[in-house]
């Protein structure tokens, strides 16, 4: 894992739910997209260095209650960054 300073495209998303979700891009911005979700505590800051040495578009989620992203409740339950809600 790597840990790098947020990129110039972090940010955040807000769903239907109204939760908000942080996330971080790393690597080529025009590169097949490749989401990371990490499973342990963390925010989009780590994540795996090599992904973005093959010129992928790297896109990390901050974890419910992590970096940028609100908390929630039952987030070991329903852990769904981008679910139907």
């Amino acid at each position: 894992m790597q840990t790098e300073p947020p990129s110039e495209t972090n940010g955040t998303l807000t769903p239907r739910d109204g939760r908000t979700i942080g996330y971080a891009q790393y690597g080529d911005p025009s590169g097949k997209p490749v989401f990371f979700f990490h499973g342990g505590a963390g925010s989009g800051l780590e994540h795996p260095a090599d992904v973005c040495a093959i010129g992928a578009r790297l896109i990390c989620t901050d974890r419910p209650g992590h970096g940028l992203s609100d908390l929630q409740p039952d987030r070991y339950r329903d852990w769904i960054p981008f679910g139907t809600g």
